[in-house]
C-alpha cells in the first residue's frame, strides 16, 4: 500500500513539474512575442520613410501601427494577468494598401 502511495505521489509531483515547465515556456514565448512586436515598429518606420510617394497604391502604415499596438497591448495584458482569459481581438483594419 505504501508503495502505491509513493508511486501516486511521484506521478502527481511529476505532472505538477511538467505543468509548471509548460507555463514557464508559454510565458517566455509571450515575452518574446512582445519583444519582437517592439522591434517591428522601427522597421515599419524605416519602410514608411522610404516609401515612394508617387506609387499607385500606398501601404497603410497608420493601420499597421494600430494593429501592432492592439496585439502588443493584449499580449502584455496576458503576461501581467495570466489568469484572465484572452478576449477576442477584433480583426485588423484589413488590406494595408490604399
Amino acid at each position: 500500500m505504501k508503495r502505491h502511495v509513493r508511486l501516486t505521489t511521484l506521478l502527481v509531483l511529476g505532472l505538477i513539474n511538467i505543468t509548471v515547465a509548460l507555463a514557464d515556456a508559454e510565458h517566455d514565448a509571450r515575452a518574446r512575442i512582445t519583444h519582437e512586436l517592439h522591434a517591428l515598429e522601427p522597421l515599419a518606420m524605416r519602410a514608411e520613410t522610404n516609401a515612394q510617394q508617387d506609387a499607385r497604391s500606398h501601404f497603410r502604415y497608420d493601420w499597421l501601427y494600430q494593429d501592432l499596438e492592439k496585439i502588443n497591448d493584449d499580449t502584455e495584458l496576458q503576461i501581467e494577468s495570466p489568469h484572465i482569459q484572452p478576449r477576442p481581438v477584433p480583426s485588423s483594419e484589413g488590406d494595408h494598401r490604399r
